[in-house]
């Protein structure tokens, strides 16, 4: 651009970088000996000599001009074949921004996708904070999975975390009490700059990030070596926009150890509590959740630095609604979901008796659950039961202290599945509807509900509530708890409460 210097000024003189590059000698790398694209004649090779000065050894290394960028630059579109985007050396004065030298290229790639990616939501009742299944199968063809050296991960990104409209937000795997419906005790999400970098990664992060992790391989979902998530991010405003109106999203991701990442042709689920602030219908639109791009981890040990394997976006798959009026729908009083113990421990091991006793209590006057009203009982952990697609059995056992009131006739007990059957064939869900010959449930008359002989999982588990919807008769005005008391189960031969609790660091 030194067509622009009117005549009379000063040319202007930029010092030009060039790519270092190895110098092998007999197939071997030397240690010492770098060279530049750039050169003379051996008949007009100039001599170079570096004097000492000041008792100090002569050349040194001095740095002119430097390039960095963040270790992600967001592409939109694919390059297009052979036109590869040009890198070039730049300066900015009055405000101009002027390019004088090629630096490198750049080309955006559109990675393979996976074969299977969904969410699965375990309440319709939007803004619950409950448990969510991100369920996904990568491609039999990626053959990088097995070949590849070093570390890799899965990057989950949060597409639209926003507080008040946004998709799905992730927070922390913390127990969930039943006072959480009065914002009592709930799990909390990552505050909007709260980061950990990767250099912080840590294995008991990925506790602290997933409930569950589950694969159908044999050898079990890989150890992780750490986890570690971003601050809420937005892309910048679009060009010409008078405000950024663009959604903020977060990553969490997983690192995995050399050679222990994911596998080809594998069916996966992570479990995460969620929390869907608006209401949401797959059946209208799709609904992008979460990216998932399984990558390498670092710039060592791949075919090249940070290359992707595969990249999917999960949709929702479940419909959420608001939650209606709580002064005139029905409604569980807190703790209105009460697994009933032995000696009222708090816990019951379903390895020693395999009866769910529930006691029900509801609201007062309008708020009372009334005749054919729908319970669902979300059995957690969600990736170890499978209760099977056939009706289960229930009872109602009707209120003691009251002679005249009535819980009789059927209780309808079904199972339903979290995640779609063609993709992974078990059920977590005891659906209920109380009989239609039924006295109201409400903050003083209060039924029992007995569900027998469920088939339990083989693997133990530790105590752990149950997560709770109850819906009116046409399965409307959902409201979302979870139970009071525990349930946990031993393990059968050969099989273990959590493997990372075993042999995790």
């Amino acid at each position: 651009f030194q067509d622009t210097i009117a005549p009379g000024d000063v040319l202007k003189q930029y010092m030009v970088g060039h790519r270092v590059n190895q110098v092998e000698s007999n197939g071997v790398v030397e240690e010492n000996i770098l060279s530049i694209p750039i050169g003379w004649p051996l008949a007009e090779r100039p001599a170079f000599t570096f004097p000492a000065a000041n008792s100090q050894p002569g050349g040194r290394w001095t740095r002119r001009n430097k390039v960095e960028t963040d270790e992600e630059i967001k592409g939109m579109t694919e390059t297009q074949t052979d036109l590869d985007l040009k890198v070039c050396w730049g300066v900015r004065e009055a405000g101009f921004t002027t390019y004088y030298k090629q630096a490198g290229t750049l080309k955006f790639i559109t990675p393979p996708t996976m074969s299977q990616a969904e969410i699965y939501l375990t309440t319709k009742q939007a803004g619950a904070i409950a448990p969510s299944v991100l369920y996904f199968k990568t491609d039999p063809t990626r053959s990088e999975y097995a070949t590849t050296e070093g570390k890799t991960k899965l990057v989950l990104r949060f597409l639209d975390v926003r507080s008040e409209d946004g998709v799905l937000k992730p927070y922390f795997a913390q127990d969930t009490p039943y006072t959480c419906e009065q914002s009592m005790g709930c799990p909390t999400e990552p505050a909007p700059d709260e980061e950990v970098a990767y250099e912080d990664a840590a294995q008991y992060l990925c506790g602290k990030l997933f409930n569950e992790l589950w694969t159908e391989a044999s050898e079990g979902f890989p150890v992780p070596k750490g986890c570690y998530y971003s601050p809420r991010y937005r892309d910048a405003a679009d060009p010409g926009a008078s405000e950024n109106t663009n959604p903020f999203y977060r990553e969490i991701t997983i690192v995995f150890h050399e050679k222990n990442g994911l596998m080809a042709n594998t069916k996966y689920m992570i479990v995460m509590n969620t929390n869907a602030p608006v209401a949401l219908d797959p059946n209208a639109e799709d609904i992008k959740g979460i990216d998932l791009i399984s990558m390498c981890a670092e710039e060592t040990g791949c075919e090249r630095p940070y290359k992707v394997f595969e990249k999917s976006t999960a949709n929702v798959a479940s419909q959420t609604v608001q939650r209606g009026n709580d002064l005139n729908n029905p409604r569980l009083a807190s703790g209105g979901f009460t697994i009933q113990t032995p000696g009222d421990e708090g816990t019951i091991n379903l390895s020693e008796m395999n009866v769910i006793q529930v006691l029900i209590r509801g609201g007062a006057g309008l708020k009372a659950i009334k005749p054919q009203a729908v319970l669902r009982m979300i059995l957690w952990p969600l990736t170890s039961w499978n209760i099977g697609p056939a009706s289960c059995t229930a009872q109602c056992i009707p209120f003691h202290e009251n002679s005249a009131a009535i819980c009789s006739g059927t209780v309808a007990c079904d199972s339903e599945s979290v995640v779609r059957t063609a993709y992974h064939n078990a059920y977590q869900v005891v659906k209920l509807r109380l009989p239609s010959d039924m006295t109201d449930i409400t903050d003083i008359t209060t039924h029992t509900v007995k569900v027998t002989s469920l088939t339990l999982p083989k693997a133990g588990f530790f105590p752990l509530r149950a997560g709770v919807q109850l819906t009116k008769d046409d399965d409307s005005e959902p409201q979302y708890t979870t139970s009071a008391g525990f349930m946990w189960k031993n393990p059968e031969d050969g099989e273990t409460e959590g493997r990372l609790v075993l042999t995790g660091a």
